[in-house]
């Protein structure tokens, strides 16, 4: 997947949307562009926000804490999943018995079975609708949506494309208790 290739279909997929949303009904486009309830209501292989970390554990009995991600004082605790049935990877992020975030993780190897790059980010454009931001910061390009409190972060390097969704009022708990427990060294 070459950088220039990535950043043209990543381009197109980010005019098709805009277009399709702008148009409204013409032609169809309604059923091309969601108006985002796929993020508000977002589920990745049966998982969805509204998922405890009790029954995370039964979903993924395999699943590996990450202490690296993890802040224990907090109650913020990362758990990798190494494939998927859908995706190569996954991150799950909760706040105590609440799912913060879930990080997917696709490979090239991946990608092209599923179409190609830019089949997969037109299947995500689809779903979310236009992004409220695209922006490329070296070899990174970067969608973001927002609806009803979900936030979505499509990123697209040379060696992987990954999606994360993360619920925004847990996120704000999490920078709360996060501040609460800065050692600021005094």
């Amino acid at each position: 997947m070459c950088k220039y290739n990535r950043r043209v279909w990543f381009a197109i997929a980010t005019v098709v949307a805009i277009v399709f949303a702008a148009q409204g009904d013409v032609c169809g486009a309604a059923e091309t562009i969601s108006n985002g309830d796929a993020l508000a209501q977002f589920s990745f292989e049966g998982t969805t926000f509204a998922t405890t970390l009790n029954e995370f554990h039964r979903r993924y009995p395999a699943a590996i804490l990450n202490r690296d991600d993890s802040d224990e004082k907090i109650g913020l605790r990362n758990f990798a999943v190494v494939g998927t049935k859908a995706a190569d990877g996954a991150f799950f992020t909760f706040l105590d018995q609440q799912l913060h975030s879930i990080q997917i993780f696709y490979y090239p190897e991946r990608i092209n079975k599923m179409g190609g790059a830019y089949m997969v980010s037109k299947k995500v454009f689809h779903a979310f609708g236009s992004p409220i931001k695209t922006e490329t910061k070296g070899d990174a390009d970067r969608a973001v949506w927002s609806v009803d409190g979900k936030t979505a972060i499509l990123s697209i390097i040379p060696s992987v494309l990954g999606i994360k969704v993360t619920d925004d009022a847990v996120d704000a708990q999490i920078k709360e208790r996060q501040g609460l427990h800065a050692d600021l060294g005094f």
